[in-house]
């Protein structure tokens, strides 16, 4: 057998690579931006959960801003483990408001499997949990959370997964 001969790229690929990757981060900061800008309730959207809603209801939880209940459906049930199970967007937006005067939490969305027909989202996340207090006093945790969808919306939060990563 001969030697193969080393692979050429093109002198096209790496700006080609670079204008859809342009392309994909200001069609996503649009999405974020019109998501946001329209505000107000998002019942029943027509083309269900979709990566750049997600990551709209992401970006307004990690702004620790409450219209991201806006993404759960009125009648939404967030487990909250070792506090109970939350019912309804005002038990959520209560909750989180009083949690987040005295801790900082940022979501880091790894990777995420939407599936409109089953009406599921399956996210692996990794949290960034300090209190206001103590910002070094950081703790990071992996998480694989499990939603069910209604119409669009969420319906339902349960973490399947959790882990503390070592310091």
């Amino acid at each position: 057998m001969g030697a193969s001969l080393p692979r050429r790229r093109s002198p096209y690929a790496a700006p080609v690579r670079l204008a859809l990757g342009a392309a994909l981060m200001i069609a996503s900061i649009c999405a974020v931006f019109f998501a946001h800008a329209w505000g107000g309730d998002l019942e029943e959207p027509a083309d269900g959960m979709t990566v750049s809603r997600y990551m709209a209801y992401i970006d307004a939880f990690n702004r620790h801003d409450l219209s991201f209940v806006n993404y759960y459906a009125s009648d939404i049930v967030f487990n909250k483990e070792e506090d109970g199970l939350l019912r309804g967007r005002e038990d959520v937006a209560k909750w989180y408001s009083d949690y987040w005067k005295d801790n900082n939490e940022t979501v880091i969305v790894n990777a995420i499997t939407i599936d409109n027909s089953k009406e599921i989202v399956i996210a692996d996340i990794t949290i960034r949990l300090s209190p206001k207090s103590a910002p070094d006093k950081e703790r990071i945790l992996d998480e694989i959370i499990f939603y069910e969808l209604s119409g669009g919306l969420i319906r339902s939060v349960k973490g399947v997964y959790h882990r503390e990563q070592a310091h």
